[in-house]
Order: structure tokens, then sequence, then C-alpha cells
């Protein structure tokens, strides 16, 4: 569709960067300005294409460039004279993607091509709804020092020598909705995230997701470690027939990797999400969903929303309680539904019936984007003339300093207030919503970014009376891990492994705690005999284990080996009093302790040895803390040097303060004596009382008491 009642300038040209040019096709669209006094000439190229295959379309955008530059030219008569060139091709470029491809030769047509080459008295620039190749682009403006700006979205230009900037003018982009969501992110301490996104959805979410997979592993090389593990799924709405099973797919690989799922998509997918993962008992408040909504007054599929007047109403109203909404202010938002841009609206969408042959209604305009088109020739307008009075004529055909006089200012207007920072891409504050069971299907924020603090992220409200479960935050991690298969919380605890054995290892030190509990859940039919091996690669390490709890039959005896390749020594060997238990310590919890050699690989093996056929005791025989000692100095960030074990650990579990002993006070080898540890906060309740007694119930297995020691990582394997 090309705009009725305009001459075609077909042109080409070769240009100095060796680009293949195809032939293309400018539109010019231009206002004359009568009078005798003389004029700036000032040319705007605009590349895009015309069907409406997306919300960039010139279609939408391009009736919104003329009525500026019709307005502009009224402004400024007898100062300067605006033409707008639309560059098209309409067979090769009819979507986003392919304009991505051929911009860089529509716009070197359009320069070398241009019957104003070589004159010093006409100023260019490129204007666009955006989806050009911004990185090849920027480097043609530094070449020709020429400005640019796009007013919809593409990626950010990664050219990094001196260059015009590129103003952007999306009301969102992608830049500024990423960084809310790392924000987020960072702001609970979420460091594990799913993306599902969508490909039949606009394009925009697509380059969404890979801006945010971006800046992760931006932080992360900065930092130098994992700060964000990024995992991606894609979906295809389109395919109605197999949409159920995707959406259970995404579903199932998000609960086996993550518990935070950012869903970039369109509102009516989100829904359908919402709906299986309820099905799937995933909105119970152990899970967080987050989504973006990039312009409210849309069509109704690109809204989020639960309430779509159908019979599912009520139980999405229920999973909706599960997911958080980025997007932007109220402020904001009710400057999109004013009386003023509902005329230019309304006029914009005529004069596209009119002159571009592109039928659409008013609940699909992308209203954002027309406003955007509309003040950008506005905005450019504006900075030359404040340029030419205080800078001289010379200074308007300074790309470079053009542009920078966009930087940090907003420049007003009764249509929308823009602010341009720093970095020359405008800012819309954004905020984080909950959909409050009080508020039916209205939301209340209760993050939000603040202008004036740099647009850092603010809380202004707990959400967890709200939220599934009653508590929010949900952790990063389960307790038990994402597939429920962290040691901790195995069914099988030891009892599995008699006569086996179980290889315990941590993949990197940097990100567990290196400690972990062995049990039995219950008490062995039979002597038993467990071989735990601990491995840290080529480190020399020392395990040291608080025995908790030790419940014996009269006449059994539960005795530790440590095994280094052929050579074996006994550690410890217990047995209990007449009436089967072990007596020890309370606040905290010591039965006996004892730490092994250094080494590299161990073998721990735990053997329960059976005398005598009395009744078994109904608690488990052992329940025993562990973790890792090493024997020289690792990262100091992370350690801390603990004299009695005479080695370093993790500081978190030096700084442990619930019933867990990582670091005694003092430590002596004593294989058959007891040998009760002591913290450092250490105080005796019952010296020698028996303190597994009927008032005192046994320690819950393989759960820990802090909430620091929910960072494990084991790897584990039988024999």
């Amino acid at each position: 569709m090309l705009p009725n009642g305009v001459n075609l300038i077909i042109d080409s040209h070769p240009n100095p960067f060796s680009y293949a040019i195809a032939v293309s096709v400018i539109i010019m669209f231009t206002i004359p300005v009568h009078g005798s006094n003389p004029v700036t000439q000032v040319e705007i190229a605009c590349p895009g294409f015309a069907n409406l295959a997306a919300d960039i379309s010139l279609g939408y955008h391009g009736p919104a460039f003329q009525a500026a530059v019709s307005q502009s030219n009224s402004v400024y008569a007898g100062i300067f004279n605006f033409t707008l060139k639309f560059l098209l091709d309409p067979v090769k470029i009819r979507e986003g993607f392919a304009l991505q491809t051929e911009s860089i030769g529509l716009i070197a047509a359009w320069y070398y091509g241009s019957n104003v080459l070589g004159r010093t008295d006409v100023v260019r620039a490129i204007i666009t709804p955006g989806s050009i190749e911004v990185n090849n682009v920027q480097q043609l403006m530094a070449h020709w020092d020429i400005m640019s700006m796009i007013t919809s979205g593409g990626a950010k230009s990664q050219y990094k020598l001196p260059a015009p900037l590129i103003v952007g003018l999306a009301f969102t982009g992608t830049l500024h909705p990423t960084i809310a969501f790392v924000d987020t992110m960072r702001f609970f301490h979420w460091t594990t995230v799913f993306i599902a996104v969508d490909e039949d959805s606009l394009a925009f979410y697509t380059f969404l997701a890979a801006e945010i997979v971006k800046m992760a592993s931006d932080l992360n090389a900065k930092a130098g470690r994992k700060i964000l593990t990024i995992y991606e799924h894609h979906v295809s709405s389109n395919r109605n027939n197999t949409l159920d099973t995707q959406l259970d797919n995404t579903l199932h690989a998000f609960r086996n990797s993550s518990r935070v799922m950012i869903c970039l998509g369109r509102g009516d997918l989100l829904r359908k999400l919402l709906l299986a993962a309820q099905r799937l008992n995933m909105t119970n408040g152990d899970y967080v969903y987050l989504s973006f909504e990039s312009t409210p007054v849309l069509n109704l599929k690109t809204n989020v929303t639960w309430h779509y007047g159908d019979s599912q109403d009520e139980a999405v109203k229920e999973a909706f309680r599960s997911l958080l909404v980025i997007h932007a202010s109220e402020e904001e938002r009710q400057r999109l539904n004013s009386p003023m841009l509902k005329v230019l609206a309304d006029q914009v969408r005529e004069r596209s019936q009119r002159e571009w042959n592109a039928t659409y209604t008013a609940g699909n305009q992308p209203i954002t984007g027309t406003i955007s088109a509309f003040r950008s020739i506005e905005m450019f307008a504006h900075i030359l003339n404040q340029s030419r009075q205080v800078h001289g004529l010379a200074s308007l055909f300074n790309g470079s300093h053009l542009s920078r006089m966009f930087l940090n200012r907003t420049f007003l207007s009764d249509l929308s207030d823009i602010f341009v920072d720093e970095t020359g891409n405008r800012r819309v504050e954004l905020v984080v919503s909950y959909f409050a069971t009080d508020m039916g299907n209205r939301r209340k924020v209760f993050l939000q970014q603040n202008k004036d603090n740099n647009f850092l992220l603010e809380e202004i409200r707990n959400i967890s009376s709200s939220w599934p479960a009653g508590h929010f935050p949900p952790p990063n991690e389960p307790f038990c891990g994402y597939k429920n298969d962290k040691f901790r919380c195995l069914h099988g605890f030891l009892d599995n492994y008699c006569g086996a054995e179980l290889r315990l290892g941590i993949a990197n030190l940097s990100q567990s705690l290196g400690a972990g509990t062995l049990a039995f859940r219950s008490y062995p039919q039979q002597p038993c005999s467990v071989n735990v091996t601990f491995a840290l690669g080529s480190s020399r390490f020392a395990i040291y284990a608080n025995i908790k709890a030790a419940y014996l039959r009269r006449g059994d005896s539960l005795i530790f080996f440590e095994r280094r390749g052929t050579t074996a020594r006994l550690i410890k060997r217990l047995r209990p009093a007449s009436d089967g238990t072990i007596h020890g310590y309370t606040n905290p919890t010591s039965v006996d302790h004892f730490r092994t050699s250094f080494g590299q690989e161990l073998t721990l093996c735990i053997q329960i040895l059976e005398g005598s056929v009395g009744m078994m005791p109904l608690q488990s025989p052992l329940t025993l803390d562990f973790n890792f000692i090493m024997e020289t100095l690792g990262n100091t960030d992370l350690y801390t040097y603990c004299s009695a074990l005479s080695g370093y650990i993790h500081q978190q579990l030096f700084c442990e303060t619930g019933d867990r002993i990582n670091c005694p006070a003092a430590y002596n080898y004593n294989v058959y004596g007891l040998n009760p540890a002591f913290a450092k906060d250490y105080d005796s309740v019952d010296k020698f009382g028996a303190i597994f007694g009927t008032n005192n119930p046994p320690v819950p297995l393989m759960k820990s008491t802090s909430a620091t020691l929910a960072k494990q990582e084991f790897f584990i394997r039988s024999a």
C-alpha cells in the first residue's frame, strides 16, 4: 500500500561502504512555503514499510509524521521548510525484519541519490518508526554528520566510535523495560529466571527477551560470576492446535529450572498460561509470573487483565494473584486518554485510510507510536530553531551537536511531555503492580521507579496479604530444589544405601556453602554400612561432622571410619547408655563431633553394628550435620578461618545462628570417649543429662534450621 496522489522517485547509488543497494522507492511529501525571505531547507528521510504487518508500520504512523510536518512548516514559516521523504520498497520490505536487512541500502540510496547532495544549505536527518539496522546506520550518520530519531522501537546501537546519537522516543522501547525487569529480579534476590516468549505476538517481545538475556550476560561478565541465570523458552500462539501442549511443556520446563517466569506475549496468551499453571498447582505462591504491558489503550488481546466476561473469569482471577505487571505509571497512562490525543488519533486514522489505503479501528491503533511520531518532528523543529538562535546557522549542519541538545531535558507539550535522558532515550516512569484481592480487576502499585533518583525502584507497600500462601517474596529456589532432588530432602535418606556408596560433590564452591545433613529415616533391620564419598576436585579439604541425634539399641554400636585411597582410619565409636540414648548437649544440639584428616577425595564409612536382639528404637539412629573445611585460603570474600578445626569455612556457615555447629569453640580428637561440640556462643543446659528423652522430640530429619543453608547444592549418585 502506497500513499495516494504522490510522485514516486526510483533511484539507486553506490555508497562508500560497498553495500549492495537495491532500487528503492522514495516518496516525497513536501509542503511549499511561499515568501521572499530565504529559509533553511530541512529534508527528513523516513524509512519503513506501508502495510499493517506490525505496529511500527508507516500505514499507522506516516500520517502523524505528515501532520507534524504541516504544523512545523506553519509554526516556522519563513525560517524552515520541512520536506518529508518516505523510503519504501513494497516488494522487498513488508515487515520489520525485512526492513532491518534492507534499511542501510534505502538510506544510502536516499542520501547519495538526492538532488541536494553536496549542497550545504540543506539540513538532513533520519526519522523512522524503527527496525532499521542501527549499527551500520550510525556509521553512515558519523560519516555524513547527520542525526537520527527512532519513534517506536528497535535494537540499541553497538557502534562505539564518535558519531551523532540516535535519539530514541519509543514510549518504552526495549531497554527501559529490561532495566525494570532486571531491577525487580535483583530487588527480591531472584537469581534464576525463566523467560517464555511468544514468537507470534509483537516482534517487540522477541527483542525484549534478547535485551534481557544480553543485560544478564553483561552483568555476569562485569561481576566475574553468575549474578543472573536465564532460561529462555519459545512458544507459537498461532499454532492453536498445539497451544495447550506448548503451554504445558513450557510450565514443566519452568518448574524444573526456576520459580520466576517473565511472560512476554499478548495478554490473552498470558491468561491462558496462568490458567494452565493453575491446573498444575503452580499458582500456589511458590511461583512468580511477571509480564509487561506496553500500551493499555491498545486492543484487548494486548491488555493484561483476567476479566473477559466468560466462564473462566473466576478461575483466572485467582491465578492472577501470582502475577506482577510492569507498566507505565498512572500519570503516563492518563495522558494516553486525553481529548487532544483523541483528536489527533482520529485525524491520523482518517488520513491513513485516505492517503495510505490503510484501514483500522481506534482499538487497534498503536497510539503511543502515533504520539511519538508527531512529537519527533515537533521536537526536532524546536531543537533546530533553538540551535539557530543560540549557536548560529552553521550549528544546524552538525548532527553530533544537534543530537546532544536533546539530552537530559523535558520537552513540554499539551499533547505529551517527553523526557530524554543522558543516553538519548525517552524515559517513562514504570511501576510494578499486583492484583490485590480487594481490588477486583484493578491493579495496585507496590514498586515504583523514582525519576528524581535515577529511576531506581522503590517499594511503597508489602503485598504478602494478597499473595497466595500469605508470604511475599517467595525464595529464588525452594528448600528442596527445583526438582525436589536436594540431598537434604531425599525420601530415601541413608536407608537405601546400606551396602552401597553415596557420592557427594560440589560443582562450584563460590555458589555453594559446602554443607548438608546425613540421616537415617528408620532403624536398619540388619547391620548396615554406608560409604559416603566426598569430592572437591583437586582441592584439599576435611569434613567436620556434628552428630545431633543418636538412638541405638542397647548393645549396638555406631562406628565412623575415614578412607583415603587404600588407607582407613577409625574416627569415632559410640555405644548407648542402658536406656539406649547417647547423652550430649543442647543449645546447640550435639551428641559428639569429629573432623577427618585433610586430603582430596574422602570416603566416610558409617556402620551400625548390632550386638543384641532387643527392641529397636522408633527414632532414627543417626542425624549428622556436616560441612567442608578447606586446608588453604580460598576466596577471602567467602571464607573465614576456623581456629578449632585448623581450616577455612564459608562465612555464612561461620556466622550460623541456628541449631547447627559448623565451627566449634574447641576440638579435641577422641575416638571412644563422648566428645560433644561447643559452639562459640555455647550456653550449657544439661551437661550430662539425657537430651533425647520424652520431653525432647527428635530433631526433624533432613531439614536445616537456618535459612542460610537453603543455598546448598550437591550432585548425588549411588554406586
